[in-house]
């Protein structure tokens, strides 16, 4: 609407200085509603909410702030400057024009209850029906029956308490996003399982530089509601990246597990991504983990299932423990076959020697998991087991027994039979070891070790810069120093500014993922959060409030709410 159409009317042409001013409805044409401060009636912006004095209540001044102040805003119809007049008076301003302070407090309040209770994976009815109740009782015994009556204003409803978590996983997600598109290069972990409803959801976690050092993150939580296929997989995580505006090319590794719909050669999801964009894939399959030490005394057998924490090195050492009240069972039974299999003479130290190998194999497990967890540490490790297992076959072609506590406990004499037995499988399982596990060491891993030692042949002769940047560092005795105090990805990330090329390469072999435990430790979360009683519940929210380590702004939210304790 052009300003200039309206035409004001006033009893006089000069008014007096000591006239008292009056509102009148035309003047929210100029972007002003009215205030009463003290008695006096004075005009209100409703774009910046700045009021003025009572002597800008005429045209030409209100104008005059709308044209300089807001000079995107000229123009604008009359129904644009009610809805920002609804939505100041929404927002209960004080006579000086800024929010209440006690109901952004509780607004404040109500996020940071709402984040706690995601945080403990608790139902989000919980805040109203416990947490408020119990901190209004103690508020008023403790401060008296006034301030506990202030917190009535803190809204902790379901709806509310659901409504707080979402925004705040939108503003964790918005951060991580940003930090990975500042790194540059990132690599990713995916896996997918079942919840309490048999819905298949797939879940994946994200490696980058931040802060001068690699940062692991939640990415996101996705149902798969067709199948579980390498294409649905992609499809997925494809609508994710578009969405978000993240690069493929700056994608250096994926980890995921065996399954065939991620490693299939023709249709898998690894498949797929290296047809999209060549990089360097860590498709690791991940051991199942060890549990916990079971405390409960002999009384039951352990069945092994398909749960996925359940240790078979446990369940075959308890089978192992229990191996004469099994044998009286199947006699009871009359299961003659078993009874016969089961009392043969080299089933025992088969049964004992596999207890022994499963607890090898269970310890090695343990030490490839964990948030962090590099693939030039796991390939070390991998590497050591082999040679355990050469130097274990060498012993029991000796007749050497002592690493092998269970056999040894009931073999008094390594005789030629239980000799070829484990050293046939003992070969086999190293063979199975070098075949699944390749060396994927390289002379570039080796520059990530020992980058003041390398040699300079150990980069490509066509990566030029490169090649200067590292003669260069060799020679930094400032990089020598920080090279000696940190760990290999703080060093690598505090050089990034400086060597670039070189940081490049280094990074390519730092970020991806080794195996998939952030996953798996994941879906045990999911299992806490999604139970029988909230089976509708869209997890993906609570979920990242949980394991998400980027702290949420509390602030920013809480400003860019309404200050309404029903909001």
């Amino acid at each position: 609407m052009n300003l200039s159409q309206h035409q004001y009317h006033f009893n006089g042409t000069v008014m007096a200085s000591n006239k008292k001013r009056n509102y009148d409805d035309n003047y929210l044409d100029f972007g002003f509603t009215s205030i009463t401060d003290k008695g006096v009636v004075k005009p209100q912006c409703v774009i910046c909410h700045k009021i003025l004095t009572a002597e800008s209540l005429r045209p030409s001044k209100l104008r005059l702030h709308l044209e300089t102040k807001h000079p995107q805003h000229v123009g604008k119809d009359r129904s644009f400057f009610s809805r920002q007049e609804l939505n100041m008076k929404r927002q209960r301003l004080d006579a000086s024009g800024s929010f209440h302070q006690q109901n952004a407090a509780v607004v404040e309040a109500s996020f940071l209850v709402a984040l706690e209770i995601a945080k403990k994976k608790k139902p989000h009815t919980i805040g109203e029906e416990l947490i408020l109740p119990c901190a209004k009782t103690m508020v008023k015994l403790v401060l008296g029956e006034k301030s506990a009556e202030k917190l009535n204003a803190i809204s902790l409803s379901n709806n509310t308490v659901q409504r707080r978590i979402s925004q705040i996983s939108d503003d964790i997600r918005e951060q991580v996003i940003q930090e990975i598109k500042r790194a540059g290069l990132f690599s990713i972990q995916l896996d997918e399982s079942t919840d309490v409803q048999s819905c298949s959801q797939l879940l994946a976690f994200v490696r980058y530089v931040h802060d001068e050092d690699l940062k692991e993150e939640f990415l996101f939580c996705e149902p798969l509601e067709q199948s579980t296929k390498g294409e649905d997989v992609m499809q997925k995580l494809t609508e994710f990246f578009e969405s978000e505006g993240l690069d493929w090319g700056n994608l250096c590794g994926i980890c995921t597990d065996g399954a065939p719909a991620m490693l299939g050669s023709q249709s898998g999801f690894v498949t797929r991504v290296i047809q999209k964009h060549q990089m360097l894939s860590s498709s690791l399959h991940d051991p199942q983990r060890l549990c916990q030490d079971m405390d409960a005394a002999h009384e039951t057998l352990l069945f092994h299932t398909a749960v996925r924490w359940l240790s078979k090195g446990n369940v075959v050492q308890r089978v192992f423990e229990l191996r004469e009240e099994i044998s009286l069972f199947l006699r009871i039974q009359n299961k003659q076959d078993l009874l016969s299999a089961w009392s043969a003479d080299s089933f025992e130290i088969r049964l004992a020697y596999l207890v022994d190998i499963f607890r090898q194999l269970n310890t090695l497990n343990l030490e490839l998991q964990g948030k962090g967890s590099l693939i030039i540490d796991f390939v070390d490790k991998i590497k050591a087991f082999i040679r355990k297992m050469e130097n274990w076959r060498r012993k029991v072609g000796m007749g050497n027994l002592a690493m092998l506590e269970t056999v040894s406990e009931i073999v008094e004499k390594c005789d030629a039979a239980t000799q070829n037995l484990i050293t046939q499988h003992l070969e086999a399982l190293e063979g199975e070891f070098k075949r699944y596990f390749p060396d994927i060491q390289s002379l570039t891993s080796r520059l990530v070790r020992a980058p003041f030692t390398a040699a300079v042949t150990c980069i490509p002769d066509d990566n030029d810069d490169g090649q200067t940047e590292l003669l260069t560092l060799q020679e930094d005795s400032g990089a020598k120093m920080k090279f000696e105090t940190e760990s290999l990805t703080v060093f690598w990330s505090s050089m990034a500014a400086s060597y670039p090329n070189l940081c490049d390469l280094a990074f390519r072999h730092l970020l991806p993922f080794s195996s998939t435990y952030s996953c798996e430790a994941a879906f045990s979360q999911l299992l806490h959060i999604k139970t029988k009683y909230r089976n509708r519940l869209e997890v993906k929210h609570d979920l990242r409030c949980a394991l998400s380590e980027t702290k949420p702004r509390i602030k920013k939210l809480v400003d860019n709410l309404q200050h309404h304790p029903s909001h």
